[in-house]
């Protein structure tokens, strides 16, 4: 991450938006870390080319101090992008940047959202198919990252419960791979052969499934 200091605020109004939508305080508390480490990946795509313009406007004019371009770009994070006039100062001179990082906080903050009203909504289901009954009440973190992020910031993310289990959440219905997954297990009958089987919930513009782990075949009998 470069320029982090430029997104606190960022990160600030998104989180000011999240308690205004979120009303569990202890799931709020407990997926920041996460909505924390997240946003400003995203934000940086976004900004960092910006960044590195006003960085060498600076440092033509003489307004950077340091021996090298490192001190002159910990001298810039530290001294001069998280203040509030050099933020709004960027932000009105580039207007659509403007647009688009708010565009992009209110995007997460609806994303990380709608994966809370829905656990919630689907609890007691996800509660009988991936955790064996065992009580689930909320959601502890939710991690990203691993996957492309479309449709206004949504993608596919590991979700841990208060339980100690650990599924995805997808952003769109699953109808089709549980089709497959159906087919697959009649193909295993026929041949009498084993077929791994994973659980999965879809709806119509979510779904919820299990984490199937990497495993690499270290033989030919593995295969």
């Amino acid at each position: 991450m470069f320029f982090t200091n430029f997104y606190e605020s960022l990160i600030e109004f998104g989180f000011n938006l999240l308690q205004l939508k979120i009303r569990d305080k202890n799931t709020l508390k407990s997926i920041f870390s996460d909505f924390k480490e997240q946003l400003p990946i995203r934000l940086q795509n976004i900004c960092i080319r910006t960044l590195i313009v006003e960085m060498h406007d600076y440092d033509n004019c003489g307004k950077l101090e340091g021996k090298d371009s490192q001190e002159k770009y910990v001298y810039f994070c530290k001294e001069i992008i998280k203040k509030e006039e050099f933020i709004q100062r960027t932000f009105a001179h580039y207007p659509v940047l403007c647009q688009c990082t708010e565009e992009t906080v209110k995007n997460m903050v609806t994303f990380y959202t709608d994966i809370i009203e829905y656990f919630q909504k689907d609890r007691r289901e996800i509660q009988q198919v991936f955790c064996h009954e065992k009580e689930v009440r909320s959601i502890r973190r939710i991690k990203g990252g691993f996957a492309d992020v479309h449709n206004k910031g949504r993608c596919v993310v590991r979700v841990l419960l208060d339980n100690g289990t650990e599924i995805l959440y997808k952003p769109r219905p699953m109808d089709n791979e549980k089709r497959y997954a159906k087919m697959l297990q009649w193909l295993a009958k026929e041949t009498e052969i084993s077929q791994y089987e994973y659980a999965i919930l879809s709806y119509s513009d979510h779904s919820w499934c299990s984490i199937v782990n990497y495993v690499s075949c270290d033989s030919s009998s593995d295969a």
